[in-house]
């Protein structure tokens, strides 16, 4: 028989339930009510059926349910209530409980998700409530919510848990997530694992893993795709030259869009390296491959401003291009350069060739590319020029 004295207990008419220094008091309402409650505001569910005659219901209310981190999480996460398993014997016997504390947990579609049985403390609760609550969530901006969340909450183990679940099963649940992996998410994770080392670490498990399947012989356009998207966050770009060197060519004979992929990512450490010829077979056909650009963003509906910062872009990106045909002394960089120059020929873009001639240690056709650029351009702009060919 329940002690009436200093007995508090949320009945089955939906008393609301709290204990003197309590963090938050319990929702109110019977079981049908709650559940209906929770479903229509999309929120998952957390029952406590406890009997104040029992110890460990006792205990799990002066300890469990006192704790203010518990009751912080339950405020972003779900809804709790406390029942008095003898004021309420027909959710009893439909949910066949026996023993008590029984904590039932509901998703955020009704279903009931999980049964804990027994006394538990407040760190072991929230994060089964945790995994439970969240383990079936599948839809990729539900789940990067999720490890947001807890990493603000500062679970970094939690929210990385999921983060590593959506790099590794996120595509095969959305459609949609592909374009967003290998850009801002992985920029997302790649941030998180400069301030989280297992974050790193686990980086750097996935981009070996991807590197040797490949050097094994699986060449294939996902592990290629990887190994570059992860090398270029880890920034070891080498790796990437490291790949082309060991697998034989005949090996990219039917994965030839998964080579260009790896050629291209793999310019900047060749241009690096001084490697020019190697460079040269990484941008294929560059002028082509520019022309295909433009014409991503030339679409008559788009703005003005975005249009001039995307061609903007799109002719700095040609520098490592023209800095490897300078360096190999390929004839083809004449036509690139006369391009860009048609595309924008101020002095930006003249610096922008200069400086790949430099680098590429071809004097002689930034020479003959400075005298030019002093011919077409405005005597305004050619203090910029000699100021350039000035620099050690």
């Amino acid at each position: 028989m329940i002690h009436p004295r200093r007995v508090l207990v949320l009945h089955a008419l939906g008393l609301a339930l709290a204990t003197e220094g309590s963090a938050q008091a319990f929702a109110t309402g019977t079981l049908a009510e709650l559940r209906e409650r929770a479903s229509s505001n999309g929120t998952a569910l957390v029952v406590d059926f406890s009997s104040d005659a029992i110890e460990p219901c006792r205990r799990l209310l002066a300890t469990t349910w006192q704790d203010a981190t518990l009751w912080q999480w339950l405020g972003k996460n779900a809804m709790a209530a406390r029942i008095d398993p003898e004021l309420a014997p027909a959710a009893v016997q439909s949910l066949s409980l026996t023993a008590y504390p029984t904590i039932l947990v509901y998703g955020k579609d009704g279903a009931e998700l999980d049964r804990i049985v027994g006394y538990v403390d407040a760190k072991t609760l929230q994060e089964r409530l945790t995994k439970c609550i969240h383990a079936f969530s599948t839809n990729y901006r539900e789940r990067e919510k999720i490890a947001d969340q807890l990493r603000k909450q500062g679970d970094l183990d939690g929210a990385l848990e999921h983060y590593l679940w959506l790099w590794d099963h996120g595509e095969e649940h959305n459609q949609g997530f592909h374009g967003v992996r290998g850009s801002f998410f992985l920029n997302k994770l790649a941030a998180f694992a400069k301030t989280h080392a297992p974050a790193k670490l686990a980086l750097e498990q996935r981009r070996d893993a991807s590197y040797q399947r490949i050097v094994g012989g699986e060449v294939d356009y996902k592990q290629v795709n990887d190994l570059v998207n992860l090398a270029k966050a880890l920034a070891t770009p080498d790796m990437l030259v490291d790949v082309l060197d060991k697998v034989p060519a005949d090996k990219w004979a039917r994965e030839r869009v998964a080579h260009s992929v790896l050629l291209r990512a793999a310019l900047a450490p060749l241009l690096k390296a001084r490697r020019y010829q190697d460079a040269v077979r990484a941008i294929g056909e560059p002028q082509r491959f520019l022309e295909d650009q433009l014409r991503v963003f030339n679409m008559p509906q788009m703005p003005e401003r975005i249009r001039a910062q995307m061609l903007d872009r799109t002719i700095g990106e040609q520098a490592e291009v023209i800095e490897a045909l300078f360096g190999a002394r390929d004839e083809r960089v004449g036509a690139m350069v006369g391009r860009v120059l048609e595309l924008d020929g101020g002095v930006k873009t003249w610096l922008m060739v200069l400086k790949a001639a430099k680098r590429s240690g071809n004097d002689v056709a930034c020479h003959d590319h400075a005298v030019r650029a002093l011919q077409e351009l405005p005597e305004v702009d050619h203090d910029k020029i000699r100021e350039f060919l000035q620099r050690k």
